[in-house]
């Protein structure tokens, strides 16, 4: 019994007797005899406890005992697992806070419905695409617009945008007119075109989501330079987008520099545009107008700009705020969420390879391989249909922008050897467009969207996936591959109910 008691007090007395060899670097037996209280013979046997765990060197000549290498590599990774054990720990007491926190904020919602109904949007219920947007932008632009409030608008936003160019910034009095959808000579049309009398044009081209097409941003720019040079006018072209214009493909670095230095191209972000409406918002007096405006700031900052809700981002905050430790956790969780991004897309890939690369699915998918790398190359997957064969055109889903950003499908072909038919082009739109809302073509997609219908996805918010939880959670939960499985079986079931699957095959090569 005495020498298990003795065991016990002597292991007790080795884990602090480590402890102060870290602090002094070294030991030996009076150091031990003093700190804690040991006889001559118990020291003794800890120092050679310590000796045959190789924790300590044998003693020099003074008699210290000097620690090891292994010793000390051991306490440092101990350490660094009891670190990122704390860690841990406040990250997911964080996350568990925040969780609480959302549920709490969910519950007063529910209590506040009838009064307030906090997750109404008038936008839920028009059209959610880029028209209905340029609609809404021109509109406030427009001095004669059913807003009422004159040309105040207008003055905003060259006052806010345009103070760089001259002709515009001296001239904010001028009449002028406002078009959408305005035709060009070439056939494309320009989302906002400003017709200024007797100054100048200002073109807007609107892309809150799609992809410009081919020589898109060019051909708007040889358009304004020509009908200004035609009646003596400047011009400017205004590009409406969170991101840079894609170069070469809309339009040439060259052409672009030569512009942005004549002060004829801008870029204006919706963050930009979110800041304008604010101004407009403070100097309207009709109170259906700010009703309006405000709505649309809501609809750009949720579902173009990625934001959460103010009373969201206010409630998390100051749960960051509230100390050292949350503000660390949550720089983890943000290091860390790439990581996480990248674990859910393998299983999508991996769920999506399951339903279609089986032997008794007559359709099949291949990923692009800049999906996981986040490149800009093949950022996507195209699905085949076995039925069909020799088959060119594909079923096609396609990030425009890294980070998962700016989704579409539709219709496309996969190889430059694929040559444009005009009539097969305009077949697969007709066919197609009866059934979806809102498309687009270019020469490399027949028929294209970045729509995604109620009658296919459970949600709806799947363009951008950045800032977005909503994507995420179905690839969790394994529903988003069951759904475009089942577009696809329908996309499919188009073209074979209507004989018209040659049209996939039988594209020039």
């Amino acid at each position: 019994m005495e020498k298990k008691l003795l065991d016990l007090k002597l292991a007790v007395c080795c884990e602090k007797i480590k402890q102060l060899a870290i602090k002094n670097g070294w030991l030996n037996v009076s150091l031990i005899q003093r700190s804690f209280a040991l006889g001559y013979e118990e020291s003794l046997m800890i120092v050679g406890r310590l000796e045959r765990e190789n924790l300590i060197r044998p003693k020099d000549k003074s008699g210290k005992y000097y620690l090891t290498a292994i010793f000390l590599e051991k306490e440092k990774i101990m350490q660094e697992n009891k670190e990122i054990d704390i860690s841990l720990k406040n990250v997911q007491h964080l996350l568990t806070t925040i969780d609480a926190n959302y549920f709490a904020m969910e519950q007063a919602k529910s209590r506040l419905e009838k009064l307030y109904a906090p997750d109404f949007r008038f936008f839920d219920f028009m059209r959610q695409n880029e028209t209905g947007l340029s609609l809404c932008i021109a509109s406030l632009l427009n001095s004669k617009g059913k807003h009422g409030q004159g040309n105040i608008y207008y003055n905003l936003f060259v006052k806010i945008f345009c103070q760089n160019i001259t002709w515009l910034a001296n001239f904010v009095d001028f009449p002028y007119d406002v078009e959408t959808e305005a035709n060009t000579k070439d056939g494309r049309r320009i989302d906002i075109l400003l017709s200024i009398e007797n100054t100048g044009y200002i073109g807007i081209e609107n892309k809150p989501w799609a992809n410009d097409q081919e020589n898109q941003l060019e051909d708007y720019a040889k358009h304004l330079s020509k009908i200004s040079d035609n009646f003596n006018k400047d011009w400017v072209l205004i590009y409406l987008s969170n991101g840079d214009p894609k170069t070469p493909c809309s339009i040439s670095e060259s052409s672009l520099d030569k512009y942005k230095e004549n002060h004829q191209f801008l870029r204006i972000t919706f963050k930009q545009v979110s800041d304008w409406l604010t101004e407009c918002l403070c100097v309207t007096k009709a109170a259906s107008v700010r009703l309006f405006i405000d709505e649309l700031i809501m609809f750009i900052n949720e579902n173009i700009n990625g934001e959460l809700g103010m009373a969201e981002l206010d409630s998390v905050s100051n749960i960051l705020l509230r100390s050292e430790s949350n503000i660390k956790s949550a720089f983890s969780i943000a290091k860390s969420l790439d990581h996480a991004k990248s674990a859910l897309l393998k299983k999508f890939i991996a769920d999506m390879e399951r339903i279609f690369n089986n032997s008794e699915s007559d359709m099949w998918i291949k990923f692009g391989d800049g999906l996981l790398k986040d490149s800009k190359e093949s950022m996507g997957f195209h699905i085949g249909f076995s039925p069909i064969l020799q088959q060119r055109l594909f079923l096609n889903f396609e990030f425009g922008k890294a980070g998962c950003d700016e989704l579409y499908w539709g219709i496309s072909k996969t190889s430059e050897n694929t040559k444009e038919d005009a009539l097969v082009w305009d077949e697969i739109c007709n066919l197609l467009g009866d059934y979806f809302n809102e498309y687009y073509k270019n020469p490399w997609w027949p028929w294209y969207s970045n729509g995604f219908q109620a009658e296919f996805f459970k949600n709806q918010n799947l363009k951008n996936w950045s800032n977005n939880d909503a994507p995420w959670l179905c690839i969790m939960d394994g529903s988003l591959a069951k759904e475009i499985h089942a577009l696809a079986k329908f996309v499919y079931k188009l073209f074979a109910d209507k004989n018209k699957t040659n049209l996939l095959a039988n594209a020039n090569a």
